[in-house]
């Protein structure tokens, strides 16, 4: 990803959304992210064995062609390749009876079972959009790479 390429998919956010990202980070992960980037939003992470509240993570998520990267607030990183992961399941992301959107969220399920929720944006509506498209870009990973484990948990 490049830097034009960062500063693309920050313009594309909504005030709301974009007061929550961490700007910074995106524009210093931009040119170690060999993958095309189409994607970025706020995020919470809740592991699938959550014990404690200091457990669960926030930041922001950046999604790719191959992976899922979520700059977090206290400056690490998580990182979440396609070939590590067995199903993503989207819940949320849509209108509300009487105005406004439920808030996305993704189930990642591993290879090895373990089960973790990513909520997805400030803005149902965005996160919805976000959530789908992530979804389908593991769909179309996993249909050209087969069931093997992908490369795309490397380190950034």
């Amino acid at each position: 990803m490049e830097i034009k390429d960062a500063e693309a998919l920050l313009a594309a956010l909504s005030p709301k959304e974009r007061q929550r990202v961490l700007e910074h980070r995106v524009r210093q992960a931009a040119g170690k992210i060999p993958d095309f980037v189409f994607a970025l939003a706020y995020v919470i992470a809740v592991p699938a064995n959550v014990h404690s509240m200091t457990q669960v993570r926030s930041g922001t998520m950046l999604a790719s062609t191959t992976r899922l990267i979520m700059l977090e607030t206290d400056g690490g990183t998580i990182t979440v390749g396609y070939g590590d992961v067995a199903r993503i399941t989207m819940i949320g992301g849509t209108k509300k009876l009487f105005g406004g959107y439920n808030r996305a969220a993704l189930l990642i399920t591993a290879r090895n079972g373990d089960l973790d929720e990513w909520t997805i944006g400030e803005s149902g509506a965005w996160g919805g959009l976000v959530a789908a498209r992530i979804q389908q870009a593991h769909g179309e990973y996993v249909l050209s790479h087969g069931s093997e484990k992908g490369d795309g948990s490397e380190q950034l």
